[in-house]
This record gives C-alpha cells, structure tokens and sequence, in this order.
C-alpha cells in the first residue's frame, strides 16, 4: 500500500508541475513567426522571490536578509548575470529565425519578472517527479514594440513557467527563460 502512496504522490508532483503552466497572448505576435531582429530590456523593479523555508513571497532586498554572505555575493555577480543570459534569449528560443542586435533591433521586447522561485538541485534527483520538480519557476509579462515607432504590437502574461532542476541557481533561473521561449512558440504557432 505504502508503494501505492508513493507512486500517486510521485506522478500527482510531475503532473502538477507541467499544468500549472500558463501563457496568455495579447494583440499581433506575427512578426515572431518571421525574421528578424530584436533588443531586449529586462526590468526586475517588481521581483518577489519565495523564500524556500517559508513559502512567502518577499522583495529581493527582504529575500537577501534571509540568506548568508555567500550567497548574497553571488547574487549581484553570478545568480543575476548568468540568468539574464538566458533572458535575452527568450524570442531566439520562440524564434531561431529572431537574432538579439541591440544596435539596429526591429523589434523591442521587455520582459518584467514579478514573481521568482529558484527551486532547488535536488529536484533532478526525486524518482519518477522528474527534472521539473526543482527547476526554478517564473511569473511576469512580456511586451514586443515596433523599435521605431515605439507601437505595441502584443504582449505575454506567463504564469508558474519552470524550467528543470541544476545545480546553480542562475541555470536553474535561466531554464526558466528557455522554457517560455518554447511555450511562447508554441502559443504564437497557434495565434492568428
């Protein structure tokens, strides 16, 4: 009976982490199905991040408090800048066709993370829950203009999108980023 429990438990986690999943389009994304080049702006004015312990949602100076040196350190010079790699990315992962050029972009997006959970390491390592059960998890909006009119032309409200379970914490971030560029091709494939 007790394996019973355990194998319910593990399936309900691996289902619950895919369809928590949520995207919504707005507007004309037909451009992102051509060509073309973009720049892309990341604002974390908004960012809330969970605290692990406690589940509760707290300001990125609040969330920083809770944690030792070290990882303070890291924050500003690993966990941040590696993640935003990946963010820049996030039209090239809905688009190969769509090329980062912050000289001459076509197009401008900005991505606008409210809510982050970093997840953990040991998620890749649960049976049968699989990677996603510790990849990090994002919530937010993101908006793509006209770079010379300034014209929105759509926006994305991305909801509870993981990415899978890694050691680091800006990877695991940052997977997050890979994973809305997929669920966004996917959704723009079927918009009209």
């Amino acid at each position: 009976m007790k394996k019973i429990a355990f194998w319910f438990v593990a399936m309900m986690a691996m289902v619950s982490t895919v369809s928590a999943q949520k995207i919504t389009l707005d507007g004309s994304w037909a451009a992102l199905k051509g060509a073309g080049t973009y720049a892309l702006e990341v604002d974390y004015s908004a960012l809330q991040i969970e605290d692990k312990e406690t589940g509760e949602f707290k300001s990125v100076e609040e969330f920083l408090k809770t944690r030792d040196e070290k990882f303070c350190n890291a924050w500003n010079t690993e966990i941040v800048p590696g993640s935003a790699a990946y963010a820049l990315l996030v039209p090239n992962y809905a688009n190969k066709k769509f090329t980062y050029d912050q000289m001459a972009p076509e197009y401008k997006f900005v991505l606008k993370v409210d809510r982050l959970k970093l997840g953990f390491a040991g998620g890749a390592f649960i049976p049968f829950a699989g990677a996603k059960a510790g990849g990090g998890n994002i919530s937010g909006e993101m908006k793509m203009y006209d770079a010379k009119s300034g014209e929105l032309l759509g926006s994305v409200v991305f909801e509870d999108v993981q990415g899978v379970s890694h050691v680091t914490d800006a990877v695991r971030w940052g997977l997050s980023y890979y994973e809305l560029g997929k669920r966004l091709m996917k959704a723009v494939k079927k918009a009209k």
